[in-house]
């Protein structure tokens, strides 16, 4: 049946997983491949010392990559 805890016009709307994240040593390795598999970048923020970056997927689950440096 469908869903009727949002409007049907609701582009953020889906169902399964909502937002993955990861660690990594190598975040800009993991972004260029993420990016050339069809994902986008949606932010890219950070205190000084760590990388944050949200992305969004084709299947429309988000991916946040943390590279903490030092």
């Amino acid at each position: 049946t469908p869903d009727k805890r949002d409007p049907a016009d609701n582009p953020h709307k889906h169902f399964g997983l909502e937002h993955l994240g990861i660690r990594t040593d190598d975040a800009e390795s993991l972004l260029k491949r993420a990016v050339a598999e069809g994902a986008t970048i949606m932010q890219n923020v950070g205190p000084p010392g760590v990388k944050l970056v949200y992305l969004m997927t084709p299947e429309n689950i988000m991916i946040e990559i943390t590279e903490v440096k030092g």
